[in-house]
């Protein structure tokens, strides 16, 4: 008999590190945290990007179920894109050629930065014996940004037909950037070995495919086609074969189909721009619906359907993202509640799977809530909905989507 003590030292990547009394060291896989849709207490989603996020900025995102980190989080955004601005048409000021600035390549290590910040906030969740959140990962199934850490080149990204890179500025202005090229085995592999990395290997637990359907070519009435995603303010090499179009589409949706395995059974993958009427084309398993202009009845009827579709929903626009240029440097508020006027109609549907985007939260989302006592009901005679939890709390809505929220104890 050997009486042997256990202490956890260390996280490293998709690891635990164990010290046994015998001072030998022991690392084991780290599952991938599935989303807690317990119910236990309030569901309460963040989703977006900050960039300069401090120790107190990481503590407060211990207390949501699913946080979502957007491609501007962290320094890279702002060594591409220096002058960031919420100013259309070009959100980084005059066209630049972005690659040219300090630190705006690879080196930079966007997806790196993003997996530190999942493995600090689970490091600080479990410190304080809490469960940690699930980490979801911002990816975009057309872009390969100049700060990202992926292979680069012709041989990964979309060539022209005189086998030169397309690039073009992006939605926000950065200029270059450029598109994978899913034809091709090792533009899947560079897609895909972000997610290998960050997810099977790294601290993330989902991913979140920005263009999920968005197919960026246009045909010609010479049968080429011209590659453009946005490109409104720059866009070059863009004449590419039709042979070179039909092997992406195939790819893209082969890679798609790749990322929802890696993800496994407790990952997330959500594919922007499916609808959350129909099931993913190629894969995934959470999806946004929205909330404000609601009533009761559309919105019970849109959480009904999307959990027929999908296994977790975020109520909230999957563009209402916490902006950091509309916030000073490294200050984001997350100690107030951003959507009390959308709490009442969210409780109305509440289902286990579905969650509240708030980026901000309210000592109340602490408090115990439990499964829903039953459906919500019309009150014919009080000209309400009406709908009560099993630990007290009891919401009342009106017609309009408003409503009020007695909270239990």
């Amino acid at each position: 008999y050997m009486d042997i003590h256990v202490k956890m030292v260390a996280v490293t990547g998709r690891s635990i590190c164990l010290l046994l009394s015998s001072f030998v060291l022991v690392c084991v896989p780290e599952p991938i945290t599935p989303p807690d849709i317990s119910l236990a207490d309030f569901p309460v989603a963040y989703y977006g990007a900050n960039w300069n996020r401090s120790d107190d900025n990481l503590l407060d995102l211990t207390r949501f179920k699913i946080i979502i980190l957007m491609q501007e989080d962290g320094p890279c955004w702002l060594k591409c894109c220096p002058n960031a601005t919420t100013t259309q048409p070009s959100q980084c000021g005059d066209i630049h050629n972005a690659s040219k600035l300090p630190g705006c390549g690879p080196e930079c290590d966007q997806f790196g930065y993003q997996n530190d910040i999942f493995a600090r906030v689970k490091a600080k969740s479990r410190a304080m014996g809490k469960n940690a959140p699930h980490c979801v990962l911002y990816h975009n199934s057309v872009y390969n940004f100049p700060f990202w850490n992926t292979a680069v080149g012709p041989s990964v990204n979309v060539v022209d037909i005189h086998g030169k890179q397309h690039m073009e500025s992006c939605d926000p202005g950065i200029f270059p950037t450029y598109f994978y090229d899913f034809g091709k085995e090792l533009g899947r592999k560079a897609w895909l070995d972000v997610l290998e990395r960050t997810i099977v290997n790294g601290s993330a637990d989902g991913v979140y495919v920005d263009c999920s359907r968005k197919i960026p070519f246009t045909e010609n009435p010479n049968g080429t086609y011209t590659a453009n995603r946005n490109g409104k303010q720059i866009s070059i090499n863009d004449i590419v074969t039709a042979s070179t179009v039909n092997a992406y589409i195939q790819g893209h949706n082969d890679t798609i189909r790749a990322a929802s395995t890696l993800v496994g059974v407790n990952g997330t993958l959500f594919p922007k721009m499916n609808p959350f009427k129909h099931p993913p084309d190629s894969g995934g398993n959470l999806m946004f619906i929205p909330i404000k202009g609601q009533t009761p009845s559309s919105f019970l009827s849109m959480v009904n359907i999307t959990l027929q579709n999908y296994k977790y929903a975020i109520v909230g626009s999957s563009n209402g993202f916490s902006n950091p240029k509309n916030q000073p440097i490294g200050h984001e508020d997350l100690n107030e509640s951003h959507c009390v006027e959308q709490t009442p109609l969210f409780l109305l549907g509440a289902e286990p799977g579905t969650f509240l985007l708030c980026n901000g939260f309210i000592p109340e989302y602490s408090q115990p809530l439990g499964l829903p006592t039953g459906p919500a009901i019309w009150d014919s005679k009080d000209g309400v909905w009406k709908r009560s939890f099993e630990h007290g709390t009891n919401v009342i809505v009106y017609n309009n989507g408003t409503g009020y929220v007695h909270w239990g104890s």
